[in-house]
């Protein structure tokens, strides 16, 4: 991309009403303010000597402060967190949390489980009307946060990385693909250390065991996956690898946030 392509590709971000135009940089003015703010919480015993001055010298990095500079023009983010800043997918996902409650809580009628992770929900819905409405019950909350709905097919709806399949007796689980997925990973002969080509057969299979509901889904996964490693040029003693079972990991936190109506 040449310098004209992106000057025209960011002046159609900047006027598609997501910013406004400022006057000045901004950046002086919130220094100012949050200078007299954390003054004030210092002046109250809120914050003790050392707070200050470390908050004093990073105030200008807060998340709060939504401005940058285009050429010679400033704009503000009209809403949201700040581009760029670490604290910015935290307080999202806070804010999401809060969001998911509250369309919980106040749709007339609810899915019996809600599974979210980041951006992605999963939904079962046992009602005998349509999920329409509740979809859009949802996106009339907050225009700016707007949810689109994938349905099954054939019985199966993928959800991250996992094809769930529905029978009359209960759900399969198997690894799912994008229809556009190649298969393509690091090639053994890449000038890589070993330890990174074994970790990466090592997450594949571990990833199988984990996902892959029955002996049958596990097993076509890991045929198909030492297929691809051939392809790539894996020797099959870097195959070789027992992964490990989802209850001998160690337990982490995951971001995940389960509803069951």
């Amino acid at each position: 991309m040449d310098k004209n392509e992106y000057d025209h590709k960011m002046n159609s971000i900047v006027t598609d009403g997501s910013y406004t135009k400022l006057k000045k940089d901004p950046t002086p003015a919130c220094e100012r303010k949050l200078t007299k703010l954390l003054k004030k919480n210092k002046d109250k015993e809120q914050l003790t000597d050392a707070q200050y001055r470390k908050l004093s010298q990073h105030h200008s990095k807060l998340p709060h402060i939504t401005a940058f500079q285009l050429g010679d023009d400033y704009y503000q983010q009209t809403e949201g967190m700040a581009m760029g800043s670490p604290l910015s997918p935290v307080i999202a996902y806070i804010y999401m949390e809060n969001f998911e409650e509250l369309a919980l809580q106040t749709a007339p009628l609810k899915p019996s489980l809600w599974l979210r992770y980041v951006d992605d929900t999963f939904v079962l819905w046992d009602h005998r009307e349509d999920i329409i409405p509740f979809l859009d019950h949802l996106n009339s909350l907050r225009l700016s946060i707007q949810f689109t709905m994938e349905t099954e097919v054939d019985n199966k709806l993928p959800f991250l990385d996992v094809q769930v399949e529905k029978s009359e007796e209960a759900f399969r689980t198997s690894v799912y693909r994008k229809p556009t997925a190649t298969d393509r990973y690091l090639n053994f002969k890449s000038h890589h250390p070993d330890t990174v080509k074994k970790g990466i057969v090592r997450c594949l299979q571990t990833r199988a065991t984990n996902i892959c509901g029955d002996e049958a889904a596990k097993k076509m996964e890991m045929s198909r996956l030492t297929s691809t490693f051939r392809r790539n040029g894996y020797p099959t003693s870097f195959m070789k690898h027992k992964p490990k079972e989802a209850s001998q990991q160690q337990p982490r936190n995951k971001p995940i946030t389960t509803w069951n109506g």
